[in-house]
């Protein structure tokens, strides 16, 4: 049983960080879409001017995308908790995490700085070495 100064604390709060702010900023797109009354016809209420920039924009295109965010933000969240419960298998969890870091970048990749921070966190799972 390691103690908790042979974990990979970084790396946990990192991918904890990264996969909260994906899937917040993905279920907040999701909610924005889904709310017929929020979002108007083709434009945000809170958005006057938008209807012409985004009339042409087809939502159902959107949404594979934010859901692969929220999938992947979820993912990131798992592999980070994996990755300090059981650091043996580090590397593994360093790829995945890297992995859907990229893939997130498609639907957003939570405001990039979800991206990011689950790039960096991955990043320092395939370098990090027990102490």
């Amino acid at each position: 049983m390691l103690n908790s100064s042979e974990k990979p604390l970084a790396i946990f709060v990192l991918a904890l960080v990264s996969g909260l702010i994906m899937v917040v900023s993905s279920i907040y797109s999701l909610l924005m879409w889904f709310f017929y009354p929020f979002t108007g016809w083709y434009r945000p209420m809170w958005c006057p001017m938008c209807g012409w920039m985004m009339g042409w924009f087809n939502w159902f295109f959107f949404i594979p995308f934010v859901t692969l965010t929220l999938v992947s933000g979820v993912i990131i969240l798992l592999g980070g908790y994996m990755a300090y419960i059981r650091p043996q298998n580090i590397q593994f969890w360093g790829i995945l995490v890297i992995i859907f870091s990229v893939l997130s970048l498609l639907g957003g990749g939570g405001f990039v700085v979800g991206a990011i921070l689950g790039l960096v966190s991955g990043i320092l799972a395939l370098t990090w070495k027990k102490t």
